[in-house]
């Protein structure tokens, strides 16, 4: 029997039909809802689908232009292939080059015609290729003049046909950003200069995101200042790229709860020797420290610290190098969670020095090396008294000789005692080092509870895990759990 096959309904009746039963009669629920409503609903599409509502009918001709955020992203041009208008004024043909061009016009018609007095959020991606850095400016005055809460930029550089000597492949900030005095949320990522004035006044500030800007030569105080002067500051991530002509990075906040550092090294010959962090937050709880070129820290004044996520690297393969990378964990020792990426274990492992501060408040202990980077730990344990978790995430065994690996202390860590109470290991091989830790735990872990070992699936083995199950153990109440 033939099927017979009804043309589908397009978007718009889509949206207009909405029948009860074999009801013929259409009801359009949402043009009836009250206009201030259906903006609301629109501002969580992205701009180019709330322009594409102007079609349906007259009454939703200009809705869009009344919606109080304005969200632009390159990867949804309005003449996409899909979705092809010759009569729709905002939309343009061609490729490349021209998806570029008619991009950067449609976002400034949208500016043009956007009547919202207020602006809760502008967003923009543009990651295709630049523009004129002129245009970005403007829609930045323009936003800002709204009393924008939230700006979040990520664009690629400047095209090359709109670089001058005087602007440079950069886009230049305009001052008013400095004193938008309802400016939230504010997140910057890509060629922009942060060029900082001596008038700083952004009282509702709490969330700033700094990803690969670059830095007007000399302005290490003015930066300082300008974080110290958003006094509500809650989150802050810094994202450094080698050229950005900063050199001191210093950062000091009575209110900053989270912060979030990563310094790349792409370019060594771009990096001073006097490169230099200091951080200086009373109530900061979690930090993400991804560094490998700071060769000068000061971290003080972090008795609210709670997590820390330590990425270093140590900048050339030379013991000094190494051995800073102890300096600065140990200058995290009031965090009461730490966790250490494969880097920073490799760094500890082939320091000539070893951790030796005490970690008073550490309840929490999560590192994630190679098979032949973990010799540290006994150390790390040892200044740990309070340690009652640790998480071990090993990588693929190597080939060759196992060196620098877990080795048996001479003495009981006091950990071991009186505190620690769960152990996980995951990538599990049953080597011989990893086999004498988890004998060695089970001995005189007398307050153990739980013993998760997640065993690689090569090394899965009926026999290793009974082997395993054999084990002395001083705490009754202790289970091994094997996956």
């Amino acid at each position: 029997m033939e099927r017979s096959i009804e043309p589908r309904a397009s978007s718009s009746e889509k949206l207009q039909k909405c029948s009860h039963g074999n009801d013929a009669s259409p009801v359009d629920r949402i043009s009836n809802l009250p206009e201030p409503i259906i903006c609301h609903i629109l501002s969580f599409l992205p701009t180019k689908f709330a322009v594409g509502t102007s079609i349906l009918s007259k009454s939703w001709q200009f809705l869009w232009a009344k919606v109080n955020t304005l969200d632009f992203n390159d990867e949804l041009l309005l003449n996409s292939d899909e979705e092809e208008d010759e009569d729709d004024e905002f939309a343009g043909g061609g490729d490349g080059d021209g998806e570029n061009k008619n991009f950067e016009e449609f976002v400034n018609s949208v500016f043009i015609r956007h009547k919202s007095v207020t602006l809760e959020k502008f967003r923009l991606r543009w990651r295709r290729g630049g523009c004129h850095a002129g245009y970005i400016n403007t829609w930045f005055r323009d936003a800002i003049a709204r009393n924008v809460k939230v700006i979040d930029l990520n664009v690629d550089y400047p095209d090359s046909a709109y670089v001058t000597q005087d602007i440079g492949f950069v886009y230049h900030l305009p001052g008013t950003l400095f004193t938008c005095k309802t400016l939230e949320f504010l997140s910057l990522e890509g060629p922009f200069l942060f060029k900082i004035p001596a008038m700083v006044c952004l009282p509702k500030l709490a969330v700033l995101q700094l990803i690969k800007v670059s830095y007007e030569i000399g302005s290490d105080e003015s930066f300082c200042n300008f974080i110290s002067s958003c006094l509500v500051l809650d989150s802050l991530s810094i994202t450094r790229s080698s050229g950005d002509n900063l050199i001191v990075c210093a950062i000091s906040s009575r209110s900053l709860r989270f912060l979030q550092l990563h310094f790349y090294s792409a370019f060594l010959s771009h990096w001073s020797e006097t490169e230099r962090l200091t951080i200086d937050a009373p109530a900061l709880e979690h930090l993400i420290w991804r560094d490998e070129v700071s060769r000068i820290f000061s971290l003080q004044g972090l008795s609210s610290l709670s997590k820390v996520q330590l990425g270093l690297h140590a900048l050339k393969c030379y013991s000094d190098c190494y051995n800073l990378v102890v300096k600065q964990v140990e200058a995290v020792n009031c965090a009461k969670s730490l966790e250490l990426t494969r880097w920073t274990s490799i760094a500890l492992a082939c320091a000539t020095t070893s951790v030796s501060t005490r970690f008073e408040n550490l309840t929490e202990l999560c590192i994630t090396c190679r098979c032949c980077g973990w010799s540290f730990l006994n150390d790390l344990m040892d200044c740990a008294k309070k340690l009652e978790v640790l998480r071990i995430t090993i990588g693929s065994s190597c080939k060759r000789k196992h060196k620098r690996c877990w080795r048996k202390p001479t003495d009981v860590l006091e950990c071991l005692l009186h505190s620690l109470v769960q152990v996980s290991f995951t990538g599990f091989e049953g080597l011989k080092h990893e086999l004498e830790l988890i004998r060695y735990i089970l001995k005189h872990g007398s307050v153990m509870k739980r013993v998760n070992l997640d065993i690689e699936a090569a090394s899965r083995d009926s026999l290793l895990q009974e082997k395993i199950s054999m084990f002395p153990r001083i705490s009754h109440s202790c289970r091994i759990k094997f996956s």
